[in-house]
């Protein structure tokens, strides 16, 4: 099969010093996730994909900002935090 790669690139992407930007309650972080989940809403719109796997609680608000219904698939790979996180 194909594999295309989308490279996403914006000013607050490259603000943050770890993978994750910190602190998760920061106004910026927040603008971080908001832009993050809106890319990512606007490639799943133009490539209209069957199914959504969304990898984690950072890119489940993607689904908010779709033109369209499209079935997710949200899977939490660090349950142990249950919606816990340390600021």
């Amino acid at each position: 099969p194909t594999i295309t790669y989308y490279l996403m690139d914006h000013p607050i992407f490259r603000e943050r010093e770890d993978i994750y930007p910190a602190p998760q309650t920061a106004r910026r972080t927040l603008e971080f996730y908001s832009l993050w989940c809106q890319a990512v809403a606007r490639i799943i719109d133009m490539e209209q994909p069957d199914i959504f796997h969304c990898p984690d609680f950072h890119a489940a608000m993607s689904v908010m900002y779709l033109e369209r219904p499209l079935p997710v698939l949200l899977v939490l790979h660090n349950a142990e935090y249950q919606g816990s996180i340390s600021t």
